[in-house]
């Protein structure tokens, strides 16, 4: 405190020194008392469910944001503030001391078709949360179940985005429940008019369309605010594909063709093998093109693609490495029940699922599977170089032996070989999928104002990729499930699969 020496007089009153200490010290204590009961006295937040004391990994940034409270209110993220500014009051505390909490993750690239009851616990058990519907032929008012599904309670993950049915050229080896076009006159009756009538989000085009269909298409669909994703038809260049406005591009297909210094030879063989011998000699011819344009890469190809595709706003969609991993390996001389999930399937998929994994692959086609493989994890090393946005999907659906929920975090991990880092990653399966969605300000990131689906880890995942499956619970639309709940939640599927 300022101590004047000076003695001074104050309506002729002298005041020394002393009495100057005296009131200075007087007034320092009640300032100390003041400031003591403010202090002490935090402001309090309320909500439904608080989590205090938790590391918020920043998905956005790559970074982790230590020493969180995060306050949910009506199902929504209401506040996150640095822990120990607030008293804290709420129906569910959760001490979150040493834990890693990230957005929920999405898939975005399933076909659930008749299976959610096992499904859909199977996706949150994992974390996942979110989903896109490839295609799903058997529910015909996709509309309707979309909304009933996001409107449901319990273990239900948000559907984003679901496409009704494939779209697709030449008759012949057409999915079941496929829209099937002779030429190009009908697509606004067989394609928009029944995508607009069931609710369809978009409309999904298939590997068999020509080049004037898919331009018939996206031409009538822009007409009406549809999008276009899918397949990368074989006869199609990349470029022409992304130009037209085809919004995602599936399975990675077609880059590295797109990308090769023979690109306009390989797609003029595919054509004339489809030609002369059929749909499906040119899907052989397809994949044995994209294997040997792994080895032709033009670099000043990749990167006119790279910047095609953030120009356009295209996102290419994995769902290639786990499946890939699995043709490589096939056939399988033994097939451990527990590595793919079979205690969750009833006997008709089981027996599909062995047949699948005992078929017999050549030396060739596996040597094709290799090259392409070691393709795509390059293309996962130039998405991040060039800072291009990508989606992970995986196939879980009924068709093949990958099992909704687990299946993402093995692709997260085969990812994780091409030597990105994890962050960038983890991009694929949250902030991206927000993105593509136009959803951002709903999902991808913890922030203010977000949904509260939510994934409470054990681990850091930009550490490892691999630490997105030490799951500690799961907050779906603002409820908390714990660990032990989720695991009676996989327990039960188990028991309802038919033995």
């Amino acid at each position: 405190p300022l101590i004047l020496y000076k003695t001074v007089r104050c309506n002729n009153v002298k005041i020394t020194n002393s009495m100057k200490k005296y009131h200075c010290q007087s007034f320092l204590s009640l300032l100390l008392l003041t400031c003591l009961i403010s202090c002490n006295h935090k402001p309090y937040l309320n909500g439904d469910l608080v989590l205090t004391n938790i590391n918020i990994v920043d998905v956005r940034n790559g970074e982790i944001i230590p020493n969180q409270d995060i306050v949910i209110v009506d199902k929504q993220i209401a506040h996150i503030v640095q822990t120990n500014k607030y008293h804290l009051k709420a129906d569910s505390l959760i001490d979150g001391k040493g834990l890693y909490i990230i957005p929920g993750l999405w898939d975005m690239h399933v076909h659930v078709r008749q299976f959610e009851k096992t499904f859909f616990p199977l996706f949150i058990a994992h974390g996942v949360t979110g989903i896109r519907d490839m295609f799903n032929p058997v529910i015909d008012e996709i509309g309707a179940w979309k909304d009933s599904v996001n409107q449901a309670v319990g273990l239900t993950p948000r559907v984003g985005l679901v496409a009704g049915r494939l779209v697709d050229g030449i008759k012949g080896r057409n999915w079941p429940g496929s829209i099937v076009l002779d030429g190009v006159d009908s697509v606004r009756e067989k394609v928009i008019e029944v995508a607009q009538a069931k609710g369809y989000d978009f409309i999904k085009v298939y590997g068999a369309l020509s080049a004037s269909q898919l331009e018939a298409i996206s031409d009538k669909a822009q007409e009406v605010g549809l999008t276009i994703a899918g397949h990368l038809p074989m006869e199609v260049p990349l470029k022409h594909a992304i130009v037209l406005g085809q919004k995602s591009i599936e399975h990675l297909q077609g880059f590295h063709i797109a990308m090769s210094t023979g690109n306009e030879f390989l797609l003029a063989e595919i054509k004339n093998v489809r030609e002369s011998k059929g749909g499906w000699a040119a899907v052989i011819a397809y994949w044995q093109g994209e294997a040997l344009a792994t080895q032709q890469r033009d670099s000043t190809k990749v990167k006119e693609i790279m910047s095609l595709l953030k120009e356009k706003g295209v996102y290419p969609c994995t769902s290639v490495f786990y499946m890939s991993h699995q043709q490589i390996n096939n056939p399988h001389e033994t097939i451990d029940p527990e590595v793919f999930g079979f205690d969750y399937y009833p006997d008709s998929l089981v027996e599909q699922y062995t047949r699948q994994l005992k078929q017999s692959n050549s030396p060739e086609q596996r040597d094709q599977f290799k090259l392409t493989y070691t393709g795509n994890l390059q293309l996962i090393r130039d998405f991040e170089r060039y800072e291009v946005p990508f989606l992970a999907g995986t196939d879980a659906s009924p068709t093949r032996p990958v099992l909704p929920g687990r299946s993402l975090h093995q692709e997260l991990q085969l990812m994780q070989e091409s030597g990105v880092k994890p962050a960038t990653i983890l991009k694929s399966a949250t902030i991206y999928p927000a993105q593509f969605m136009q959803a951002e300000d709903k999902y991808g990131t913890v922030e203010e104002g977000k949904m509260a689906d939510l994934v409470l880890l054990n681990q850091n995942p930009l550490n490892d990729i691999a630490h997105a499956q030490k799951i500690n619970a799961v907050i779906l639309k603002g409820e908390f499930y714990s660990k032990r709940q989720l695991e009676v939640a996989l327990q039960t599927i188990r028991k309802k699969a038919v033995r």
